[in-house]
This record gives C-alpha cells, structure tokens and sequence, in this order.
C-alpha cells in the first residue's frame, strides 16, 4: 500500500515546488524567477521532472512557448545565482539552458505571432545582459563555457530573426540595430577589462557576420521609409570612432585582431576600405557622437 501511496505523494510535492520557481510570459524580460532549486540540490531532479511533467500537459503552442520560457529564465537564474559560488552547478545550469534555448524558439517559430517572435528575440538581449554578469563572477581560467552560451544564444536569435522578416522585416531590423547597439555598449563599457572586452568583441562580430545575409534577404525591406543599408549605416553611427577611440585606447596588444575584424566589418557595411593594420592612437581621434 505504501508503494502505491508513494508516486502521488511525490507528485504532489514536486508541483507545489515547481509552483514556487515558475514565471509567467507576462513577466518583463528584465525580471528572473526565482531560481528555486539549483543544481546543486540533491533533489534538483524533482524540479526538473515536474517541468517535463507540465511540458507533456501543454500541448498548444502558446502553452508551450510559455513553458519553455520558464524553462530558459529559470535555467538563467540558476545560473546567474551560483554563479561566483560553483563553477560545475553554474555549468550544468548553463548546459540545461542551452538545450532548451532551441526548443523555445522553434516553438515561437511555430506559434507564427509577430508579438510573440519580437518578445522571444528582444529577450535573447537581455539574457545576454544577465550572461555578462554571470562571466563577470566566474573564474576566467575556467569560464569559457559562459561566453559559449553567449555565442549560441545569439546564434538561435539571429535564426528567429530571419522569422521575423518575413512577417515584419521593420521590426526585425529594428531588433537587430538594437542588438548591435547594445553589444556594442558592452565594448565601451568593459573597454579597460581584456578579459570581458574578448567577449564582447567576438558577440559584436557574432552580428555583424550577419549582415550581408540580411543585405541580401531583405533587400527590398524598409524601416521608416530607410532601405536596409541605410538603416543599419544609422544603426552603428560612432561605432567606428568608439572602436578607434576608447576602446583602442586601452586595448591590449593580444586583442588588436579581435579589434581590427570587428573595426573592418563596421568599415564594410558603411562603403569604406579595410585596414590592413589598426591606425596608431592619436591625440586627434575625434569622439564618437552618443549612441
């Protein structure tokens, strides 16, 4: 008898856990769940059980793209909550956020909804916000799992975003300038930090590697009566000069590759020559204008 007792008992318990750590799609991207349990509990497989359990029940594709979302913020939470305190928890948190990233967008894919698609790829930003800090507390001779994560996180935004395009290629080349923007944020701001400025660098590329497809795909697109090369020229106005002022300023010699791919591919998609080599610091370097 008590075996038969045992397995709803258990059931019971796992959802009013799985209760506590769940978040809802209304949430702002900005906002993580609770991590509830983590990785590190012994039991952290109940939490994982009573997700698929609840997964297995949802079975529109609204209810799934909300599932899946929780999913991904929890994992991220996990994740951003360990972080600085165990780097084999915080790697597994991140092992299981990954394999669920691409589950959540081709089910965004699949739900076909233009709010739902620009939600999913404006999020991919601000996890990446949230991935910055997590490498920041993670011991670097041991982190290149972190800025991994990064890289096929927006390797999954960018294959929704051509998605998007084709339901709203405004929207989508908005959220794109968005994105470039913001990374490039991320170089100014950890300019004087090598370790962190790496990343940052090898991100930016990530996106700028994606422009001439989006040159060639949606040639015929316009944001606000702009044509895509137009509009993606405004997007990244002063990021040269930020890249050949501040950012080469404090760069350290090992980097000066990273920052001539990244500075030649912002001279590209503006019309301009390579540079062979990066121009020495001058005294004369004009600021760049604000983003």
């Amino acid at each position: 008898m008590k075996k038969v007792l045992f397995i709803p008992v258990v059931f019971v318990v796992v959802l009013i856990l799985g209760g506590f750590a769940n978040t809802v799609f209304g949430q702002s991207s900005f906002d993580l769940p609770d991590p509830g349990l983590t990785p590190e509990s012994p039991i952290y497989f109940l939490d994982l059980w009573d997700e698929q359990a609840r997964l297995f029940f949802a079975r529109s594709d609204s209810s799934r793209v909300k599932r899946y979302r929780a999913h991904v913020l929890e994992r991220l939470s996990e994740a951003e909550t360990l972080a600085g305190r165990g780097i084999s928890a915080t790697q597994r948190a991140l092992e299981l956020y990954r394999a669920e990233l691409p589950f959540f967008y081709a089910a965004a894919e699949r739900l076909d909804d233009v709010s739902t698609l620009e939600t999913a790829l404006r999020m991919a930003s601000d996890h990446l916000d949230v991935l910055d800090s997590v490498s920041e507390r993670t011991d670097f001779e041991k982190k290149r799992f972190v800025p991994a994560t990064k890289i096929f996180l927006i390797e999954q935004q960018l294959q929704t975003l051509h998605v998007l395009a084709k339901r709203d290629s405004a929207k989508a080349l908005q959220v794109f300038g968005e994105a470039l923007q913001r990374r490039m944020t991320r170089i100014r701001d950890v300019a004087i930090d090598d370790q962190n400025n790496q990343e940052a660098l090898e991100e930016y590329a990530a996106y700028m590697s994606e422009t001439d497809r989006i040159l060639r795909d949606w040639d015929t697109s316009e944001f606000d009566g702009l044509s895509v090369a137009v509009f993606l020229g405004q997007a990244i106005l002063g990021h040269e000069e930020t890249l050949l002022g501040p950012v080469r300023e404090h760069v350290v010699p090992t980097l000066e590759s990273e920052l001539l791919l990244v500075v030649n591919s912002v001279r590209k998609l503006l019309g301009k020559e390579h540079f062979l080599s990066l121009p020495p610091v001058s005294e004369d370097t004009p600021s760049p204008p604000p983003f």
